[in-house]
């Protein structure tokens, strides 16, 4: 039974992978395998397993079953696990008429949406330092145009409504009379960081970056 318990916590790992992907854009894999990146994923790993054993405890799979039904189940325990423990049972109102949900959704959202928030923070302590090392001291003014001119002839999988989008961003941040022109261009070097990632970004200006300073 062994392997099936693995089976059930393989696909929750792979179903938490995938959802810190869609989630984390611009360097997905460094999210991914950061210290609360790999906690996540066991967590969910952890939870489909212990579904598939509730399985076993309540007679839904017997250990002597076959190897296609225990497969079949451990599927199903991967896949339904964190539908399961989201599951509300009904919802209680504070005395400030705030929403509680009762019920194994609670704990559980409570601990992933923790870790997922970790995630988040050393995500955003590293996009910072990437974004201020690269485009510090950056002239808005010289770049406005030749970043976003490398940026979409470089990729070939910016679709036209990306394409789009990224102009009129850069459009109405040219036109911000609030923001300094070196946070115009923090601004914009974090456009570039969700599109293409930290590799990019770093090397967009290349080694001619001296004459796009201020």
């Amino acid at each position: 039974m062994f392997l099936f318990y693995a089976i059930a916590a393989l696909i929750g790992i792979l179903l938490a992978t995938a959802e810190i992907i869609s989630r984390y854009k611009d360097e997905p894999w460094q999210a991914v395998c950061s210290r609360w990146g790999i906690i996540y994923m066991l967590s969910n790993g952890l939870l489909s397993a212990s579904a598939f054993g509730v399985m076993l405890l309540a007679n839904i799979v017997k250990a002597d079953s076959s190897p296609f039904d225990s497969f079949k189940f451990a599927t199903y325990a991967g896949l339904g696990a964190m539908v399961f423990i989201r599951t509300k049972l009904f919802n209680l109102k504070s005395g400030t008429g705030e929403k509680i949900s009762v019920g194994p959704d609670f704990m559980v959202d409570t601990w992933l949406n923790f870790m997922d928030r970790q995630i988040d923070r050393q995500r955003a302590l590293e996009r910072c330092n990437v974004v201020r090392d690269t485009m510090d001291g950056v002239d808005f003014d010289k770049v406005k145009i030749y970043i976003p001119t490398m940026l979409m002839k470089s990729m070939q999988s910016l679709s036209e409504r990306e394409e789009e989008k990224l102009g009129s961003k850069i459009s109405e941040l040219e036109s911000q009379k609030k923001l300094s022109n070196q946070e115009k261009s923090y601004t914009l070097g974090f456009m570039v960081l969700d599109l293409a990632g930290e590799k990019l970004l770093k090397n967009i200006l290349g080694k001619d970056r001296s004459k796009y300073l201020i």
